[in-house]
This record gives structure tokens, sequence and C-alpha cells, in this order.
């Protein structure tokens, strides 16, 4: 896992990410309300993007404060099938026009963002080693 608490471009990035999101949900959702953001990019590690998409699609619910967003999508059906996931305008999106190419945030594995009041204060970029142990942590961050 790797983690950057530096600030000097959460500005930068915070802006990104917003207009990612514009743009994915059509303008619809904000990350105000939102004290996380999960990318899972589909094109990755399987292993990584199998235990994602299931805390996404088991915790979903719960964590009505965490975006899960779905980036490099070939096809939404396994995760429907699979994950029993379907996007919700809520906290479940599926970036199927593939906008996060041209939002300079470049994710090739799963990154987490913890959120204030719509800015980045925390990013961490999970890899296979220790994404279950991340997730927890994550997930109790997020069910203050």
């Amino acid at each position: 896992m790797l983690s950057f608490s530096c600030t000097s471009n959460w500005k930068k990035e915070s802006k990104a990410l917003q207009s990612l999101v514009e743009k994915v949900t059509n303008s619809h959702l904000d990350i105000d309300g939102f004290s996380g953001v999960m990318i899972i990019p589909l094109n990755g590690c399987s292993s990584c993007i199998t235990i994602s998409s299931k805390f996404a699609s088991e915790n979903a619910k719960e964590l009505k404060n965490v975006l899960f967003l779905f980036t490099e999508i070939r096809s939404t059906k396994e995760l429907k099938v699979r994950f029993n996931l379907e996007p919700n305008n809520q906290n479940i999106i599926f970036d199927t026009e593939n906008f996060i190419t041209e939002s300079n945030l470049n994710f090739t594995n799963v990154g987490i963002y913890t959120l204030q009041n719509g800015s980045i204060i925390d990013k961490q970029i999970l890899n296979l080693k220790s994404i279950s142990q991340s997730l927890s942590v994550f997930k109790s961050k997020m069910t203050y």
C-alpha cells in the first residue's frame, strides 16, 4: 500500500476528481457529500478487482458516505452478474465512457481517497499484499 499525505497537489487533484464525477454522472453528483471515494479500475490486478468489487457489493449500502467509482470497464455484465453491482447514481457509479483517462487521475490499482468537505486529505494506492487490511481500515474510518 502506498499512502500519500502531501497537500501540495490535493487542491488540483480534488478539482480533477470532482470534474470526473460530474462527467460520469452528468453533473448529478457532488463529492462534497462523501467522506471517501474508492476508484476501482477494472483493467489491473484481477485479484484486487475481485476483492474490491466484492467489498463494494457488500458494503455500499452501509457506507453511503463512500463513492464507489468503477473505471476502465469493458463490460458491465460481470459487475452486475458476479458482484450484483448496479450503478445507482447515489454511491455506485460506472465510468463506462472511460472519462478517467482524461482526468489526470491515473490509477492502475485500486485507489482510495479520504475527503473532508469535498477536498482530498489522504490518498492510498492499494496492492495485493495489503488490500484486505487496507479495506478493513478504510471501512472502520468511514463508519464513524
